[in-house]
């Protein structure tokens, strides 16, 4: 890691032991910004939930599991991660006896008294340890919450024994156990997202490193607020590795993601769920791909169109673009609506044919897509070839309970190069956005800044060179 991740800019402040002094306003270091301070109505834990706070797709994966008909799941997976980036999973595998023993582990650590929970104070270096800070800009506005992370795989990487809390005792071997079935669990989803894109299964296993993909545990602890209107227990951000499987507290909510629609959402978590999410390297290996277009988990064949086709010729086309699909697998019901939305289409399209419009496959319709989105301003656009892209999440706090979650990040091998798949870059039409990095490097970002939406992921757009 690079020398500047040496040592903290400041003395280090544990959240939790302002809490528990009984202040009753916080210190300026945690105020953020007017525009990054959660909306006053999303605090209060008495409120009713909202239709839209629950639309967080919600996943069972038993059938695919048990290797029985695993297209459902699948297909709603994909779904999932095309609109949302997020969905929780049920029926995943993992005993919830182990997950609720994990989650409690680490609840006994950071009910231990402080000077025990200091002898485990992280640095920079390795972030390895109890930390309460994310980047080492001096100065910077820091969030309300305390974290412990570990590395858990691979075996050459994984934290050793002076990193582990000694008490409670059998943190250790229920985090470890606790790992091992989660990533479990990561493997199955990396089948079923290259499944997904119509590559082979095994693909996004092989390109982030096979055997040898790293996965690191942070649990947080987010301690009560005296003002969770002016602050955030985590910061806007999308994350830089593959997946994370969250762990959420019990009863406490905290957990926001950006909807399509730009609003943020509060996840109300399912009990014995995990919630899923993508992260930015999912959205590198998956950009330029160009599978059916989708309408809210209907499947849209591509083909190519001319201005000059009639209708009943499009028509046609649609249907043997949907019979010849495998991936596609069209009932009924998404014919019907495959057809219609390919009306509209072929009527947008025909009102721009004095200018010339060609619409194919490779070349999306950035006309249409610029029609739909100024009329539903704020709404993904209609048509988008876009595939899976991580999204932004972040945490509120709470003024009466404290919270406690585990992520378990799911990265690639640390040294690997990571570019689209060749399979997904089309060299003439759609050349690559983003430039070969390893995650070592792609990860550097988030230590020296910590968390700042998807600065980082945005701002390497468009820099992969033509032959990339």
């Amino acid at each position: 890691m690079a020398n500047c991740l040496q040592e903290w800019p400041e003395p280090v402040v544990r959240v939790q032991a302002l809490a528990e002094s009984g202040l009753a306003a916080i210190p300026s270091r945690y105020i953020k910004p007017p525009c990054q301070r959660p909306a006053a109505p999303l605090l209060g834990q008495e409120k009713e939930l909202s239709e839209s706070e629950m639309s967080i797709p919600v996943i069972d994966l038993g059938d695919l599991l048990l290797a029985d008909d695993g297209g459902a799941a699948t297909e709603a997976v994909a779904a999932a991660c095309r609109e949302w980036g997020f969905f929780q999973v049920v029926n995943h595998g993992v005993r919830p006896e182990l997950m609720r023993a994990a989650r409690e582990a680490w609840r006994g650590f950071f009910r231990r008294p402080l000077p025990e929970k200091q002898r485990y104070a992280n640095s920079p270096r390795t972030y390895e340890g109890y930390g309460s800070r994310l980047g080492v800009q001096k100065g910077a506005i820091l969030d309300w919450g305390d974290y412990y992370f570990l590395h858990l795989a691979p075996e050459a990487a994984k934290s050793s024994d002076k990193y582990w809390p000694a008490n409670p005792g059998n943190c250790k071997e229920v985090s470890e156990e606790y790992g091992r079935e989660v990533v479990r669990l990561c493997e199955v989803l990396m089948r079923v997202l290259s499944a997904s894109l119509g590559l082979d299964e095994s693909h996004f296993q092989r390109a982030f490193g096979g055997a040898e993909c790293g996965a690191t545990l942070r649990a947080n602890y987010y301690p009560r607020c005296p003002q969770p209107d002016l602050t955030l227990g985590l910061s806007p951000h999308s994350d830089p590795g593959v997946l994370t499987v969250l762990l959420a507290d019990e009863h406490v909510r905290g957990l926001q993601v950006r909807s399509p629609a730009g609003e943020w959402v509060t996840v109300q978590p399912v009990r014995d769920a995990f919630i899923v999410n993508v992260g930015d390297q999912i959205q590198i290996l998956s950009m330029h791909s160009t599978p059916p277009y989708v309408i809210n988990s209907v499947f849209i064949p591509r083909v190519d169109f001319e201005p000059t086709l009639g209708l009943p010729a499009f028509l046609a086309a649609i249907f043997r673009a949907t019979r010849s699909n495998a991936t596609t697998r069209s009932t009924t019901r998404a014919w019907a609506v495959s057809a219609i939305v390919c009306v509209v289409v072929w009527k947008r399209l025909h009102g721009v044919m004095h200018r010339q419009v060609h619409v194919t496959a490779r070349e999306p319709a950035t006309e249409i897509n610029h029609h739909a989105t100024s009329q539903q301003k704020g709404h993904a656009p209609i048509l988008s070839n876009s595939i899976y892209k991580s999204v932004e999440h972040r945490v509120i706090v709470n003024a009466k309970e404290e919270r406690i979650s585990l992520a378990l990040f799911y990265n690639p091998r640390a040294d690997i190069p990571i570019a689209p798949a060749p399979e997904l870059v089309t060299a003439a039409n759609r050349p690559a956005l983003y430039p070969p990095m390893t995650y070592d490097e792609y990860r550097l970002f988030v230590r020296t800044k910590g968390t700042n939406g998807k600065a980082q992921i945005e701002a390497l757009k468009g820099q992969a060179s033509p032959a990339s």
